[in-house]
């Protein structure tokens, strides 16, 4: 029964071929990175957060802030690509208002590792509780994860505000959404962790770019203003979504496609 319900959950959905046709130039682009992967920061910008983060630590620990020495806690996102009514988009998702950390900002589906995970596992298994919270274990599930999510590769593991490496793993929903308002159906969000998934288009991100002062980085960081009623998309987040924009997105097709649509 779970294997026939999935099935007929999955059907409900156009496979994507916009989506699809871009796989082997992303991978083929991804690929040209190898041995390394994806450069997010250059050297002197992981130096620099490697070290601020290693301050903010130890601020945090004089002040009481944190009980005694920290592990480090590796940690994965997913940059989910994904076609919206054909147009070649990206799933954010905005925390709730309520975390002790990282409150009502905008964030790639993702988290620590649990032990042995591999980041893949982790960005998978992270995206799946954050997008549909307590469905992500029922046969009612919205969006079948087992088959509509395609591993193209990932980017250089980059350091949070506090240390922990997070290694960013681009994906894509293999499947078409077929409008904004249907994403909050099928992606209802973890209650009290999430408020809100949504979609933003690749054409959109790269026309609202802009720049802020960022001390982290010691330079200019990206910003893009993602509506009235969720702010803005700053930070690690930020960070980790310009190098994919424009060395992977641009040069694999995703804006021109869009006007072939």
């Amino acid at each position: 029964n779970r294997t026939k319900q999935r099935s007929r959950s999955h059907h409900l959905f156009q496979s994507s071929r916009t989506m699809a046709s871009s796989f082997p130039r992303i991978r083929s682009i991804l690929n040209g990175y190898l041995p390394d992967h994806l450069p997010i920061l250059s050297p002197k910008q992981m130096d620099r957060s490697l070290r601020m983060a290693k301050k903010m630590n130890a601020d945090r620990a004089r002040s009481g802030g944190t009980k005694g020495r920290q592990r480090p806690r590796p940690a994965a996102v997913l940059v989910p690509l994904c076609t919206v009514n054909n147009v070649p988009s990206i799933l954010f998702t905005l925390r709730s208002a309520t975390l002790s950390s990282h409150a009502g900002q905008i964030a790639f589906p993702g988290g620590h590792a649990d032990c042995g995970e591999m980041a893949i596992q982790t960005a998978l298994r992270e995206t799946q509780e954050e997008l549909l919270g307590h469905h992500s274990k029922s046969d009612d599930a919205g969006y079948d994860f087992d088959n509509g999510i395609a591993i193209l590769g990932q980017a250089q593991a980059v350091p949070s505000v506090t240390g922990n490496m997070v290694t960013p793993i681009i994906g894509a929903l293999t499947d078409d959404l077929p409008s904004h308002d249907a994403i909050h159906v099928m992606f209802p969000g973890n209650e009290g962790e999430v408020d809100e998934v949504f979609a933003m288009s690749i054409d959109e991100l790269l026309s609202v770019e802009t720049s802020q002062e960022l001390k982290r980085l010691g330079t200019m960081g990206p910003v893009y203003p993602a509506g009235e009623n969720r702010g803005k998309i700053w930070g690690l987040t930020a960070i980790i979504l310009r190098p994919i924009l424009h060395k992977i997105l641009v040069p694999a097709g995703f804006v021109s496609s869009i006007s072939k649509l």
